[in-house]
């Protein structure tokens, strides 16, 4: 499950490494890495809602408006980061738990066939757009 992950941040470090260059990249990578990795708190938020400490009351007006649209964002996020929310494989091993082969396949699945497939379809996309190497006049 593990290798499928990381198969998934090398095909969208190529991907990125493909149409930007290797700064630019790489921090992409890595702040989507972040997200991937936080994907569960963004979950929760988008389900909770906006919690504001030491408001006894639920906002009204233009804080309404405003949570409304901060819930809104973390829902967008939490869609977003669903292909690499991944499981806790580590914890699960740590407490004992079984790993099946079906949940193996169902990550090689979403994470290489759906996530590196869609990278490759963005990569090809943009190589077929720029040519690198072309002489321009």
């Amino acid at each position: 499950v593990v290798l499928c992950q990381l198969g998934l941040l090398a095909a969208a470090g190529t991907t990125a490494g493909s149409v930007f260059s290797m700064p630019v990249a790489t921090f992409l990578v890595l702040a989507a890495t972040l997200a991937a990795r936080m994907a569960g708190y963004i979950a929760a938020m988008a389900s909770v809602g906006p919690q504001l400490a030491g408001t006894p009351a639920p906002p009204t007006g233009l804080g309404a408006i405003v949570g409304r649209l901060w819930q809104a964002y973390f829902v967008g996020m939490s869609w977003l980061t669903a292909p690499w929310r991944g499981e806790g494989v580590f914890e699960r091993l740590a407490v004992g738990e079984w790993i099946g082969w079906g949940e193996v396949g169902r990550a090689a699945w979403l994470n290489l066939g759906v996530g590196a497939g869609a990278m490759a379809a963005l990569g090809c996309l943009a190589l077929r757009r720029r040519e690198f190497g072309a002489v321009t006049e």
